[in-house]
Formats: C-alpha cells, sequence, structure tokens
C-alpha cells in the first residue's frame, strides 16, 4: 500500500544492526532514524526479511557487507513502498 503524501511516516525505524562480529547474540535491534529516499530510490515498508549466507558470513566477521549496508542487515526482503524519491517508477510492491 502506497501512503498518500499527507499521511505522516514515523521518524524512526527499527533495524537489526549487528555492532560486532559473533553468533546470532550479535544481532541487536535499534532504533534509528527515518532515512530519506534519494533519486531513483524508495522507502520499503519491511513485512518480511529473510537471513541468507551472505548476511551470516557479514555476521561472524568474515565477509565483508556492501558499502551501502554497512550497519543494518537483511539482503533479502519484501514489503510496501510508502514513499519513493524521483527518478524510475516503483510498484507499491518491492522486495529485493
Amino acid at each position: 500500500m502506497t501512503l498518500p503524501r499527507s499521511m505522516p511516516l514515523p521518524q524512526t525505524m527499527t533495524c537489526i544492526a549487528v555492532p560486532s562480529p559473533g553468533g546470532p547474540e550479535a544481532l541487536v535491534p535499534e532504533s534509528r532514524p527515518l532515512p530519506v529516499p534519494g533519486a531513483g530510490e524508495i522507502l520499503l515498508r519491511v513485512e518480511a526479511a529473510g537471513v541468507n549466507r551472505p548476511d551470516v558470513l557479514q555476521r561472524k566477521g568474515a565477509y565483508p557487507p556492501p558499502p551501502a549496508r554497512r550497519t543494518c542487515r537483511a539482503s533479502r526482503s519484501r514489503g510496501s513502498s510508502p514513499r519513493a524519491g524521483r527518478g524510475p517508477r516503483a510498484s507499491p510492491r518491492a522486495s529485493g
């Protein structure tokens, strides 16, 4: 569902951070400011997220994450897009 521009978004989001390498206990939920999508980007309200092999290796400190995802994890997710930046049109439903 795409939210109308007049409907306010929350100021913060919860993400799963990995402040230091380790086991599953290294996964820490953190409150962060809600990002503003830039050109060609969308803001995704995550409804489901998965953990795959690169996520586990990154958590263990054995594989560097891409520069854009240095602190929050979930390389696979699905959800709806309440906001989009300028650029290509995006579907209100997205996955990545």
